[in-house]
């Protein structure tokens, strides 16, 4: 849903229409190979469904898929589409019945037929996944709210967590919403006895009644500065999230808070200030990161804290952190700072350590470094960027939009985006349809990668970073900014300076060829990784002077007990020795290399064996200390490095 109230925010709608399938999963028929997996029994006999039936566990995905072929090219346009729940919005009223055709003829193409008891055409106002969505905002459905509100009283642990899950749904319009759970919570502790207290069932019906007076939230509006209202108390933090609308009202997008956790509380109050401000652009990120905003704060200590000269390892990482984000800190009087406020008073209940993701704030890292630019397209006009932490805003780049429309690399993707056609080639149309979700074009027109970062911890939500593609003409300015210009990084500093703002295809290889061939780096970097001496035989010096040995086992008995066989092969010659043993113990094996080797041959230089106890004992390393003889052993389960003994083991086992 969070994603449905930034397109809205992005599109502004004021006429919407929701569209519902008549029985969906029926429509799609199903692959003859694919019918005997559902089959099932029954007393006349086994049948097999035509139409993909309910309850498959991936039936829910492969309609998303067939929606999304038959839509595509409308998503996030003027169609968000979930199952088999279509909304269509759209500015004006004539736009919304080009809308309405266009869908309709894709429909009718796929032969998908309608339910027309549950579409809504052309109306202001439209019930979308338990939501009512207008063009003021969104608001909670009363429907729902209905069934919240006769909800029976929970008897056990599941009746709880079901109730709490179908109102969790809509936590963001409940403010307080963790202060008011904090008793249904601790219903649901392990090891502990269901007691239903007064305070349960206080908080059980002001949720109920919070519910019912849900407010309506506003659409973020990405052309408006945004408002960032942050506080912290002993043991908690809030933030909200807001913009003022024509009348210079907030109006409030989003608000949220946590429990401090139990190393933060014995934090200092700045500390605990700073993190509230951390925590409210990392919920936020995506609002946050592309324009300049504002941050209000009852602590004067965190306007001044980018001039402090004593500031702790904690703030001061933290001052580092925060220089990627463009926003101004405004004090603000904690009797008029009530509504963050009263969100950090909150006693919200305790959680568990998790991984805190890095941020960064630019207010508490004021220098910026002018740097000139030339960029060799076209004019070559000079463009004058401010660098904020030896980062290049490309963006300047005022006809950036046209550049990507003159790149041939960009321009079928870019097509598509605008009108669905796609390229003649098959290879690229392939292509475009498999990235085509990972794209989008901002209101100026611009070409837009969408990308979801694996970083461990980080809520899906907040993960998605839009990056802008850049063209042909603009890449190896690109690499000269984020390489020579920043200190000549390494390949994966550079490339994730570059990446964490800009895209295309192929970047990575482009940044490694880019790094590895800098003469600068080449002349002035000395190596970090030496490449170790290539693994040689050992040198085989005299007749005699290195011999190996190795046990062969497992062979028939004879009749006076002996079973094994000691080999011994010189490296030079290659020639053999092979001694009876009835046993593997060391003493037998020091009695065969003092009787029949080193008295007939004389001592070696060295022996090579493998890591065997017996050849490992005491017993041999006197006799070798003896004799003066040096020891050598192969490496453990790689036989290969005694193969002088081990192609001696297999010929002998092949005599009969």
């Amino acid at each position: 849903m969070h994603d449905v109230f930034d397109t809205m925010g992005e599109m502004q709608p004021q006429i919407f229409s929701s569209i519902d399938l008549s029985s969906s999963f029926w429509q799609v028929p199903l692959h003859p190979n694919s019918k005997q997996k559902a089959a099932f029994v029954t007393h006349s006999g086994i049948y097999e469904w035509n139409r993909m039936p309910y309850g498959l566990r991936n039936s829910s995905i492969a309609f998303s898929q067939v929606m999304s072929q038959i839509l595509r090219g409308l998503h996030w346009k003027y169609v968000l589409a979930y199952i088999d729940d279509i909304l269509i919005f759209s500015k004006t009223f004539e736009e919304h019945l080009q809308h309405l055709e266009e869908v309709f003829a894709r429909l009718r193409k796929a032969n998908f037929t309608l339910k027309p008891q549950k579409c809504h055409f052309a109306v202001k106002k439209v019930n979308y996944l338990g939501h009512i969505i207008s063009k003021d905002g969104v608001k909670v459905d009363e429907s729902k709210i209905t069934i919240v509100k006769n909800y029976p009283r929970p008897k056990n642990q599941t009746e709880v967590r079901q109730f709490l899950g179908l109102c969790n749904y809509y936590r963001r319009f409940v403010k307080d919403y963790a202060k008011i759970t904090v008793p249904l919570n601790n219903l649901l502790q392990k090891d502990k006895e269901y007691v239903w207290t007064d305070k349960c069932q206080i908080s059980f019906e002001s949720l109920q009644q919070a519910l019912t007076t849900a407010p309506v939230l506003s659409y973020p509006d990405m052309s408006k500065p945004f408002i960032l209202t942050c506080d912290a108390s002993g043991s908690a933090i809030g933030y909200i999230l807001g913009q003022l609308d024509e009348n210079g009202k907030e109006r409030v997008i989003s608000y949220s808070g946590r429990a401090l956790r139990n190393n933060e509380l014995n934090w200092t109050i700045t500390e605990k200030e700073c993190l509230a401000v951390l925590e409210g652009i990392t919920k936020n990120k995506v609002y946050l990161s592309h324009a300049r905003f504002k941050v209000y704060t009852d602590h004067q200590a965190l306007v001044w804290l980018h001039k402090s000269k004593d500031t702790n390892s904690r703030l001061g990482r933290w001052a580092l952190e925060l220089q990627n984000y463009d926003f101004e800190i405004i004090y603000k009087e904690g009797k008029k700072n009530t509504n963050a406020d009263a969100l950090s008073r909150i006693p919200y209940k305790e959680i568990e350590d998790e991984i805190h993701p890095k941020l960064s704030v630019n207010s508490l890292l004021e220098n910026k470094i002018k740097t000139e630019i030339k960029f060799e397209y076209a004019n070559e006009k000079p463009i004058i960027a401010a660098i904020k932490n030896n980062e290049v805003d490309l963006n300047d780049v005022s006809d950036i939009s046209k550049l990507q429309r003159e790149c041939d690399q960009l321009i079928p993707l870019i097509k598509y985006l605008e009108t669905g056609e796609l390229p003649e080639n098959q290879k690229e149309a392939r292509n475009i349809c498999y990235e085509r979700d990972h794209y989008r074009l901002s209101q100026s027109g611009e070409l837009i990668h969408l990308h979801r970062s694996r970083t461990k911890g980080i809520p899906k939500a907040e993960s998605m970073i839009e990056q802008l593609v850049l063209p042909k003409c603009l890449r190896q300015d690109a690499l000269l900014a984020y390489h020579d210009h920043n200190g000549h990084t390494g390949i994966k500093r550079t490339y994730a300076g570059i990446h964490l703002k800009y895209y295309w295809s192929g970047m990575y290889q482009e940044v490694y060829n880019y790094v590895t061939s800098c003469d600068k780096c080449q002349r002035s970097k000395q190596p970090t990784h030496h490449r170790p001496a290539p693994l040689l035989p050992l040198p085989i010096e005299d007749t005699l002077s290195r011999w190996h040995m190795d046990i062969l086992t497992c062979l028939p008995k004879t009749k006076d007990g002996y079973q094994h066989l000691l080999l011994v092969v010189d490296s030079f010659s290659r020639w053999p020795e092979c001694f009876p043993l009835k046993t593997q113990e060391a003493t037998e094996i020091a009695e065969v290399l003092y009787n029949e080797v080193f008295s007939r041959f004389g001592a070696p230089r060295a022996i090579v064996s493998d890591r065997g106890a017996n050849f490992c004992s005491k017993l041999i390393q006197a006799l070798c200390e003896l004799f003066e003889v040096q020891r050598y052993h192969t490496s453990s389960y790689h036989p290969q490095t005694n193969s002088t003994c081990e192609r001696m083991n297999r010929t002998i086992a092949q005599i009969d």
